[in-house]
């Protein structure tokens, strides 16, 4: 595994991750079938509302891996453990040119290890259709489909998105 440098924070710290955030949207984006207008519109500002609402629900965790000795954010998993001990592996994205080091891997190992130690009842990871690689990535770890949830798409596949304010759902 490269050195990199694993700090561990929670939500005051989350525009440490926006750049890696936004790429990881483009990523939603390109490779959704059907919510390409969602993703096109849902800022990192919406994102970051989501994310503090559950702080205020229960705990965050936000683990970052750092380039030294820059200290650049190359890598982050955000986690979650709710008041009712439901854990949730938010969104790990690890940058082009550290990927296949095993860095990702790690984060969610050490993630895990955090909802366990915090009497997580059950561990979920929401991945969005289209998703494949990352479908194929949390099985390693255990994960496998309980449910499939299906939403309206709400939009014309031809039609350009309207932006009003986006959507703090996940």
């Amino acid at each position: 595994m490269p050195t990199v440098d694993f700090t561990v924070t929670d939500e005051r710290d989350l525009a440490d991750i926006e750049p890696l955030w936004t790429r990881l949207n483009e990523h939603h984006e390109q490779f959704t079938r059907y919510f390409k207008g969602f993703y096109r519109c849902y800022s990192f500002g919406d994102r970051r509302r989501a994310l503090e609402k559950k702080a205020r629900e229960g705990v965050l965790r936000l683990e970052i891996a750092r380039e030294p000795p820059t200290g650049r954010p190359v890598a982050y998993c955000v986690a979650s453990l709710s008041a009712e001990r439901v854990g949730e592996i938010d969104s790990v994205y690890v940058d082009e040119a550290y990927r296949l080091r095993g860095i990702g891997s790690e984060l969610v190992r050490r993630c895990i290890a955090w909802m366990e130690a915090g009497g997580a009842k059950r561990k979920t990871v929401i991945v969005a259709d289209g998703n494949d690689e990352a479908w194929r990535f949390y099985r390693r770890f255990g994960f496998f489909p309980r449910a499939m949830v299906l939403w309206q798409r709400g939009e014309r596949p031809d039609a350009a998105p309207r932006c009003n304010g986006g959507d703090s759902s996940h």
